[in-house]
């Protein structure tokens, strides 16, 4: 049975995701307003400490199967922090205002944590905040014992940064997706049967596989770029903020800015008269939103589109494929080949460590323990990889 890891920027994705729940000003009111905001405070400091240590556990992982069982246990406190968010957010915003959604899997186990429902009141809030906070401080008091230590803190509430994808691809460094490319190419140039103005084609695969790659590859080819009138590239990421995504659009239609309208009726009737007539492509990259609602009221503004305007979205859900376009066959995105695999390799591996010119950082890899994990029958790949 292969090893479960946990590695270090799937926890970065589930940090960011959490500390951008926390730092809501809707949130943050609540807890000023009805709960102690101390407890809001101290679940932040703990968290900032967990991720302190993150990369220590993430590498001793391997060698230490104590460590392995510390990440689980840790990821499992993090869901539970999130689900309490989402549950502060059901009880602060208003009925017609729907939470976002949460970062993870739809499919995850459970350990020992409670699952939070979503019509639990305030006075049931605060309890389970304190569990929470508890479960983070026995995980924080077995750091010294595991041997993990601190480096440097990458994911802080008020200086993190969310790594935005771009559609700026440098081809070159692009292996095995000339296939996938073409076959995306040939669909937004192709006539669409269906009867609809826009026609949304959605591509599917897990993270880090490539989809946004491959996305910006045929964003930026000439021959798709030359069959529309406009194009724009918007990146969704976990939270469907309608009024952003159309306010991202709405600039690069008309380029200009869409100065401070916070009305989205106004700002959608203006795209939809910047629109009329006009063949356009637009990229959705990243979408986690899995309600209908939100979908419809954002496509609202491309009805006066011209016939044969195209929609990519990019997911790594299935269903959310199928919410956004029903009777299409989503582009399922897979690995490459093995042949792909080992040119990628040649290239880029050898570089990891080109700007680290302090020898104490190459001894530090020749010296980690990883190096020792080779006889480990458990391990389905080459630990050194």
């Amino acid at each position: 049975m292969a090893l479960q890891l946990v590695g270090g920027a799937f926890f970065s994705s589930m940090f960011q995701a959490l500390f951008d729940k926390m730092a809501s000003s809707d949130v943050m009111d609540f807890f000023r307003k009805k709960l102690n905001p101390g407890l809001l405070k101290n679940l932040e400091i703990l968290l900032i400490s967990a991720d302190a240590v993150l990369d220590d556990a993430e590498g001793k992982q391997l060698g230490n199967p104590h460590v392995r069982k510390w990440l689980l246990q840790l990821k499992e406190a993090i869901y539970a922090a999130e689900d309490l968010m989402i549950e502060v957010c059901d009880e602060c915003l208003p009925t017609d205002v729907e939470c976002e959604s949460s970062s993870r899997p739809s499919k995850v186990r459970r350990l020992s944590l409670p699952v939070f429902s979503k019509t639990a009141s305030e006075k049931d809030i605060e309890p389970k905040m304190k569990e929470i906070i508890e479960t983070l401080k026995l995980l924080l008091e077995q750091k010294t014992h595991l041997g993990l230590e601190k480096t440097s803190v990458q994911n802080g509430m008020f200086n993190s940064q969310r790594l935005l994808a771009t559609s700026l691809v440098e081809e070159s460094d692009v292996y095995g997706r000339d296939d996938d490319k073409e076959k995306i190419i040939d669909l937004l140039l192709s006539n669409d049967d269906s009867g609809c103005k826009t026609h949304v084609i959605p591509i599917v695969g897990m993270g880090g596989i490539g989809k946004t790659t491959l996305a910006g590859l045929v964003y930026n080819n000439d021959r798709v770029g030359n069959s529309f009138d406009v194009k724009a590239w918007v990146t969704v990421s976990d939270y469907f903020d309608t009024l952003r995504l159309t306010k991202t659009i709405f600039q690069n239609v008309v380029g200009s800015q869409a100065q401070d309208n916070k009305d989205l009726n106004q700002l959608q009737e203006a795209l939809k008269k910047a629109l009329k007539g006009r063949k356009f492509f637009f990229v959705l990259d990243d979408v986690w939103n899995k309600k209908y609602n939100l979908w419809r009221e954002f496509m609202r503004a491309f009805e006066t589109g011209a016939r044969g305007s195209k929609l990519i979205v990019t997911t790594r859900d299935e269903k959310i494929a199928s919410m956004v376009a029903p009777n299409v066959q989503p582009h399922q995105l897979g690995g490459i080949s093995d042949e792909k695999c080992r040119k990628l390799l040649e290239k880029q591996v050898l570089g990891l460590l080109r700007t680290q010119p302090n020898p104490k950082e190459w001894e530090k890899i020749l010296n980690a323990d990883i190096w020792e994990m080779h006889n480990n029958n458990d391990i389905e790949i080459l630990p050194s990889l």
